[in-house]
């Protein structure tokens, strides 16, 4: 799989004045992106015996138990207790681990990298040095998947040369790292990952204080995104053309509407890719756009609600 081509959509196009192009999630299998994540993934870990193992009470965690059974290949989900209700269920491939209970049997307040295998270990009762599970919670977690990474990124890599500007909505950051990456040459084109208040790569802090948000898909308190990918972005690229945004409440109400009335399928935090639209946004960050310019905007899609199988795939 592929992530969706950019699309012209005259409507938008005609609200901002200029050619926006559109790269719409919503018809890929989970209804957002994550469907490409698990499956690069897994095949990162493909010729490794370890078992995966993850973090995702959403999306994330239905595509990898979609693709766990397609593989046949055993996967361990780490999730809240809220989780059965996206219809992630345990199976012959799938175990459903409590996060409650991996932090209490190892005293890790966060599992982040390393510490959610060690969790995992001391809570089914092995030794903690025991080498049994890789994380593929992020791909930046996978141990020797620098290859892979290399030369095929999280979600394929965009062309994106010949835009004048990107928005992207920016949670862990895999998706906007991508879509960077991709780009080929240095040029001039203007990359905003947009995430809600708080978030570190806005703040510049490890921290993530993250207050109630209507782009709560877009919170990511258990991955350390400055100790991630974005510091090699940083540091190897022009940071003149890579901007963390921040969106307020207010603008991803706004960034929904927009979308609901553009017919476009997409849940509040995967709108927040529309941010451009709003006037106190672009206000906000010096934004000027004039008629000629051409723009990409991605939008994350919305979750299907209902549990689906591994014989979605192959639709």
């Amino acid at each position: 799989m592929e992530i969706p081509r950019p699309q012209f959509n005259e409507n938008l196009s005609d609200q901002l004045g200029c050619r926006v192009d559109v790269i719409d999630c919503s018809a890929l299998p989970t209804g957002t992106h994550k469907i490409l994540k698990a499956e690069r993934a897994f095949t990162a870990v493909a010729d490794d015996p370890r078992t995966p193992i993850m973090i995702s009470s959403g999306n994330y965690a239905r595509a990898a138990q979609a693709v766990a059974e397609k593989l046949r290949r055993r996967v361990i989900i780490a999730m809240g207790a809220d989780g059965a209700q996206l219809g992630i269920l345990g199976s012959e491939f799938v175990e459903i681990v409590d996060i409650a209970d991996l932090i209490a049997a190892s005293d890790h307040r966060e599992l982040l990298h390393p510490n959610l295998s060690l969790a995992y270990n001391i809570y089914t009762g092995r030794r903690p040095v025991d080498n049994t599970t890789v994380n593929i919670t992020n791909l930046a977690d996978i141990e020797d998947a620098e290859g892979f990474k290399r030369q095929r990124p999280t979600y394929g890599g965009i062309h994106t040369i010949g835009y004048g500007m990107v928005f992207c909505p920016n949670g862990s950051g895999e998706l906007f790292y991508d879509l960077v990456s991709g780009h080929g040459a240095t040029g001039t084109t203007q990359f905003y990952g947009i995430s809600p208040p708080l978030h570190p790569a806005v703040t510049g802090t490890e921290n993530f204080d993250q207050h109630p948000t209507h782009a709560d898909k877009l919170a990511t308190p258990v991955y350390p995104i400055l100790d991630s990918h974005f510091s090699d972005l940083i540091n190897s690229r022009d940071g003149r053309h890579i901007h963390f945004s921040e969106i307020t409440e207010d603008e991803i109400l706004a960034t929904h509407a927009i979308a609901q009335a553009a017919s476009l399928n997409a849940e509040p935090s995967a709108s927040v890719g529309l941010a451009c639209l709003v006037n106190s946004f672009r206000d906000r960050l010096g934004i000027v756009i004039k008629g000629s310019e051409k723009v990409l905007m991605v939008l994350t899609g919305n979750g299907d609600p209902a549990p689906y199988s591994s014989s979605d795939l192959s639709r």
